[in-house]
């Protein structure tokens, strides 16, 4: 069973949403969810499926602003949307998806 992400990885994971936090404020306008919920929520999601720390940052951000986009929260908890990693093979890497 994989460990889970370190708190230095989710903390560059939070850093990297930083400089989209205001394109995620303006798809989120109007909604019941602010900037910052949904970023704790996209960390809570990544530590929850210690895999997900292993995806690139970008299709972590890429996962967060499509769940900002559909308005759902990515909380393991509420089961509205779930990030699922996995692997590209020969090309290596890791990408997470919706």
């Amino acid at each position: 069973m994989p460990e889970g992400p370190t708190a230095g990885q989710l903390t560059v994971i939070e850093q990297h949403f930083k400089p989209l936090r205001p394109q995620i404020e303006e798809v989120l306008h109007g909604s019941s969810m602010d900037a910052q919920a949904l970023i704790r929520s996209v960390i809570w999601a990544v530590e929850a499926n210690p895999q997900l720390a292993e995806c690139s940052k970008e299709s972590i951000l890429r996962f967060g602003m499509t769940t900002a986009s559909l308005r759902l929260e990515p909380n393991p908890q509420m089961g509205q949307i779930f990030a699922l990693p996995f692997s590209l093979g020969s090309r290596g890497g890791r990408l997470s998806g919706v």
